[in-house]
């Protein structure tokens, strides 16, 4: 599991890559990985016993936010798409 510490520099640079970035995700980072990571298995969004390994958080006017990258998971698309419409008023999923 590792966490990296980024930039909006270095988030503007990531061309063509993909993820889930969540807003105002206080405490922990370790404990928001765990926590997406078993919500996400639960529902079945994480497939083939995947999850996020690597993570980046950076700071955006005083928010910590996360950036969960897809390029390591398998994931069931449709089902993070509407995961991320239920949940946007908790999380502030983009």
């Amino acid at each position: 599991m590792k966490i990296n510490n980024i930039t909006l520099s270095d988030l503007r640079r990531m061309n063509g890559k993909e993820g889930l970035i969540l807003q105002g995700c206080g405490g922990e980072i370790k404990e928001w990985m765990d926590g997406i990571n078993k919500m996400l298995t639960d529902k079945g969004i994480l497939l083939d016993n995947t999850k996020f390994e690597n993570v980046s958080a950076f700071q955006n006017d005083g928010v910590t936010c996360i950036l969960y990258p897809f390029e390591d998971v398998h994931l069931d698309v449709g089902k993070i798409a509407m995961w991320r419409l239920q949940s946007y008023t908790a999380f502030a999923g983009t």
